[in-house]
């Protein structure tokens, strides 16, 4: 019996979340208790967002019975325009350049994950 892409695409983005917000955790903390730079948070986010994109499209291509790629990359898909869609109306941020680029790396990523994680599924 195939499994749908569907249920691997939402394990991705929650396994994205969390890591996503363990590590922004993870950061505030650092800022607080110690001499940590705030001029760092932005790139260190960025490396956190990569890894949590790498690893939900991990999840979502071991959840997946095929096309470990795919689910992958809807993952990454789903995560990018849950956070285009927060930025838009949390922060009233225009789409632009930037968050389309966004959503291509976060896809690519995601599928790049999928691929090793549809390749360590039993």
């Amino acid at each position: 019996m195939e499994k749908n892409t569907f249920t691997p695409m939402l394990w991705g983005i929650v396994y994205t979340i969390a890591i996503v917000l363990a590590g922004s955790l993870i950061i505030a903390l650092l800022l607080e208790w110690t001499t940590f730079s705030e001029s760092q948070v932005p790139l260190i986010m960025y490396v956190i967002n990569g890894i949590a994109l790498l690893f939900g499209g991990f999840i979502a291509g071991r959840r997946s019975s095929t096309r470990g790629w795919l689910s992958g990359a809807l993952s990454g898909l789903g995560y990018g325009l849950l956070m285009l869609l927060i930025g838009f109306l949390a922060f009233d941020m225009p789409l632009q350049a930037p968050a389309v680029a966004f959503l291509a790396i976060a896809a690519l990523l995601s599928a790049f994950g999928g691929m090793l994680g549809i390749n360590t599924a039993r």
